[in-house]
């Protein structure tokens, strides 16, 4: 809260006169949420920029298994962090080397894009998160690889969360 400042001003002339100044404007100023859920905003949701998204889970069971930390830059040039996915299914493993674009599509959505590889072979991926609310159970994970993997679902385990 901001609010108007109290003063006195004066003159020193043989005719002095007084003037008081009281301060009576405020201001309020409400700021986003500090993480998802917090208060500005519904569980789950923030107001503002994502900076930061974590989480770890599954989808289809155990069967394909992601571990996510990624923030958008922080105001540099390049978005940072890493990105595990575990197929078990189908017995491979996409593990990123950058991630090139941080993209927040709404207030509960972002999409990552970069460079990893599976095994020896490089790929691309694209990864959609969505961060649906405390504890999990609605938040959803997506991820398309160059190679020719894909998998989406609502997570069966875990929690996605956005920090703004």
């Amino acid at each position: 809260m901001l609010a108007g400042l109290r003063g006195q001003t004066f003159t020193s002339q043989a005719n002095a006169k007084t003037d008081i100044a009281r301060g009576g404007t405020q201001y309020t100023i409400a700021c986003g949420a500090a993480t998802a859920g917090g208060p500005g905003g519904p569980p789950g949701k923030g107001n503002g920029n994502v900076v930061r998204v974590t989480g770890a889970g599954g989808i289809d069971g155990k069967r394909e298994q992601f571990n996510l930390e990624v923030d958008n830059g922080f105001g540099t040039s390049q978005p940072d962090g890493q990105i595990r996915y575990r197929d078990n299914g189908n017995d491979f493993e996409m593990v990123s080397d950058s991630v090139d674009t941080f993209t927040q599509n709404g207030s509960n959505e972002v999409v990552l894009t970069g460079k990893g590889h599976v095994g020896g072979t490089a790929v691309t991926y694209t990864v959609r998160v969505q961060d649906n609310g405390e504890s999990g159970t609605h938040d959803f994970f997506s991820i398309v690889l160059s190679s020719g993997q894909s998998a989406q679902g609502t997570l069966t385990q875990g929690n996605i969360q956005f920090h703004f």
